[in-house]
């Protein structure tokens, strides 16, 4: 994804390109086996063609494609700004590792008892309140990047100097 994004910020603003790109992102974490597919009784050199039949099997449900789908999005969108504006993988592979670590820990230590809602969908990563979520997040990033970047100019603000005065 990013060599993609490098290389449409060659030929077009970055905002334009996160525009481009943005539906690449969420689409392709929807692009996994079905775990009632089973396993692949002989692995070999061509054994994952043998899975993309079985990829596709999210699509089915459309409602829930949609709800993720717009998570991811956002997901996409506040990690594209963190590389732009940072001019850095770092901050993009923090966000990242620090929301699926949360979303890992929430899957090992609790069981959903309720149904799902315009709130939440099959999981934390669908409906509203992950939606939310993500915009106090961008929010977060927002304001961390300005306060860095108030703190630069300070930095590079000269001192009046002192025999002068």
């Amino acid at each position: 994804r990013g060599a993609l994004f490098g290389a449409l910020r060659r030929e077009m603003s970055w905002q334009r390109a996160r525009g481009c790109l943005a539906p690449f992102f969420p689409s392709v974490h929807f692009l996994k086996p079905n775990p009632r597919a089973g396993k692949i009784a002989d692995p070999g050199w061509l054994s994952g063609f043998e899975l993309i039949p079985h990829a596709f099997w999210q699509f089915s449900e459309p409602v829930l494609v949609l709800k993720g789908f717009l998570t991811l999005l956002a997901v996409g969108a506040i990690l594209g700004y963190a590389v732009v504006a940072t001019r850095s993988l770092y901050l993009a592979i923090g966000l990242h590792l620090g929301w699926v670590f949360a979303l890992r820990s929430f899957a090992l230590t609790s069981h959903r008892v309720a149904p799902q809602n315009i709130w939440f969908g099959r999981d934390l990563t669908q409906g509203l309140a992950a939606l939310l979520l993500l915009c106090a997040c961008a929010v977060a990033v927002l304001l961390y990047l300005r306060g860095r970047q108030g703190d630069r100019q300070k930095e590079r603000t000269p001192l009046p100097n002192s025999h002068t005065v």
